[in-house]
């Protein structure tokens, strides 16, 4: 499984990543933060949208999972299924 939110904590470019990972990506992990913090995917600081084509353009075909980091963060806000629901909007729009 590939993390572009842990990538880019990590100083990794998250699209590059993906395609050096080529055909062995199987699970692509879609999860974001915002000066620390969890938001929905595709509203932080992880480069989802450009990791996302990326795998797309490879012709990726493995799972893409959604992660919100909402329980087990302190300061962590809002309402997770919502969170959810913007986040599989910013997905199906890449």
């Amino acid at each position: 499984a590939y993390s572009p939110a842990v990538a880019l904590a990590s100083g990794e470019n998250p699209a590059d990543g993906v395609r050096t990972l080529g055909s062995r990506l199987a699970i692509l992990k879609l999860k974001d933060f915002a000066h620390g913090k969890p938001v929905p995917a595709g509203e932080g600081d992880a480069q989802l949208a450009a990791a996302t084509r990326a795998a797309r353009d490879r012709g990726f075909d493995g799972w893409g999972v959604v992660e919100i980091d909402h329980l087990w963060l302190k300061g962590a806000a809002g309402d997770p299924a919502e969170a959810l629901r913007r986040s599989a909007a910013h997905v199906y729009g890449w």
